[in-house]
């Protein structure tokens, strides 16, 4: 679909033409309506440009992996386990768990004492440790793979000092999450 954009005598009052196919279509836009449908067709012809270009499954959530995975509708759980990291699905999903509405997003809420048995209704600085140690793994193994790349000894040794923090990372993490318990506690 090709589209030209002209000004009539007005600014108020533009002429799309629009080339489908064989056939033209000459639309007469007021000045309220000019605007959006402007953005709808060139939005719509954006998004058939990328479906022409990457494939029908692109238009689904995670269809920009369908031709990595051959699949047509791969999900995220495909994704993690192509790249092996299906075992860290059970992080994920207790991440998760109160956003989507999980039975053990109710029980075992991340942001509250285990003593506690209300319902957290705003944020909190409990519960971030675990996400953060996950955090700073990722990143490690994100790291250490580009550097993989380069496989000199610098890379190693960058590697190296990357894991070591990563580690104490995780543990101050862990140590803030403990003095938070312990001062609300007391």
């Amino acid at each position: 679909m090709e589209k030209l954009l002209l000004n009539g005598t007005s600014s108020m009052n533009p002429l799309i033409f629009i080339k489908q196919q064989s056939n033209i279509m000459i639309t007469m836009l007021d000045s309220e309506q000019s605007l959006s449908t402007l953005k709808r067709l060139i939005a719509c012809e954006e998004y058939n440009s990328l479906l022409d270009k990457y494939g029908k499954s692109f238009k689904h959530d995670y269809g920009w992996a369908a031709n990595a995975l051959n699949m047509k509708k791969p999900t995220f759980k495909d994704i993690e386990a192509s790249v092996k990291l299906d075992h860290n699905r059970p992080y994920y999903k207790s991440a998760s768990a109160n956003v989507h509405g999980n039975p053990s997003g109710v029980l075992n809420n991340l942001g509250l004492l285990a003593e506690e048995e209300i319902i957290l209704s705003g944020p909190s600085n409990l519960g971030l440790s675990t996400p953060a140690q996950s955090t700073v793994l990722s990143l490690n193994v994100i790291t250490t793979m580009m550097l993989a790349h380069d496989a000199s000894m610098d890379a190693i040794v960058i590697s190296k000092v990357f894991a070591k923090y990563g580690r104490q990372a995780e543990e101050a993490f862990l140590l803030v999450e403990e003095d938070i318990s312990k001062s609300i506690n007391e």
